[in-house]
């Protein structure tokens, strides 16, 4: 019998413990969806403002974008970084100009996944992000349909 109540107990401190330890997983993951919620919340107004941007474009501003033979360098920024989001491997202003005739491109804009983004695309685009002449409103002085690409 004694050694029945010796197990017990010792089961029972085990218990005691594993529970202890899992208050504080659920603490900390609480803690983290916590963090995730705000931080998603300050995200989405630019994400809804990027997208509408977006829905603002339309092809006749595309169409003269494709026609410059040497684009400003803004230009020619945000095209490399959009054609990087959507597959390409290496950037030329032809690759661009094809990628400016597609007549789904703003669709393909707003349906892309952002979360599917590899690693090496993620960092690739941060780097772009880090650029002191890559922010919407410096684009969109030189280009509005590429601040609105930049935005998104």
């Amino acid at each position: 019998m004694e050694r029945e109540r010796a197990a017990a107990e010792a089961v029972r401190a085990t218990t005691a413990a594993e529970e202890a330890e899992a208050s504080k997983l659920a603490a900390a993951a609480k803690a983290l969806a916590s963090d995730a919620t705000s931080a998603l919340a300050k995200a989405m107004p630019a994400l809804d403002s990027a997208l509408e941007a977006l829905s603002e474009m339309d092809k006749s501003e595309l169409k003269e974008l494709r026609s410059y033979a040497t684009p400003p360098k803004q230009v020619k920024t945000v095209m490399e970084a959009v054609g990087f989001l959507l597959g390409a491997s290496s950037y030329t202003w032809a690759q661009s100009r094809k990628l400016l005739a597609d007549p789904k491109l703003i669709q393909r804009l707003r349906e892309y996944d952002k979360d599917a983004a590899s690693a090496a695309t993620q960092k690739r685009i941060s780097a772009f992000c880090e650029l002191a002449d890559f922010k919407p409103a410096t684009i969109t002085a030189v280009s509005r349909p590429c601040g609105s690409m930049c935005a998104w």
